[in-house]
């Protein structure tokens, strides 16, 4: 089983999967932030994290083979990423599910705060509404 998480920043994703035992967690901002530290714009880190999810479902199918239970920690902001990753477990047979977290702008401003103390890459406070209106809504929940 695979749990899918997605939602905005500091919505958490990664709270909630770090309190997960007995799961290998994968992590796309962790990774993302580890090959580069400097913003490229939308376009190029998006094309950054599809490559990185595409490397994680390959393993996550691998693990699954092998009945390990993963978690994904992403925002998954648009609708092509949830969709892509939907069909390639789907046609790979990987029991899943899709965990939207939705919490408060203000809850989530504080959390921001709060992370931005120990993050490596830092989130300005005034980037979260620009950040929020970038993620893509689900048609149904």
């Amino acid at each position: 089983m695979v749990e899918v998480l997605y939602g905005k920043v500091a919505s958490g994703k990664t709270t909630y999967a770090n309190s997960k035992e007995d799961v290998i967690v994968f992590n796309v901002d962790e990774l993302l932030n580890s090959l580069n530290s400097e913003c490229e714009g939308p376009k190029r880190h998006k094309e950054i994290e599809m490559a990185i999810i595409k490397y994680y479902i390959s393993l996550i199918i691998k693990l699954d083979k092998l009945g390990i239970d993963t978690i994904l920690d992403h925002g998954l902001w648009y609708k092509d990423e949830r969709a892509y990753i939907k069909k390639v477990l789907d046609d790979n047979g990987v029991d899943h599910k899709f965990i939207l977290f939705d919490e408060s702008y203000d809850i989530r401003l504080k959390r921001l705060e709060e992370r931005n103390k120990e993050a490596l890459r830092k989130i300005p406070l005034e980037k979260l509404a620009f950040f929020d209106s970038l993620f893509e809504e689900d048609d149904e929940v």
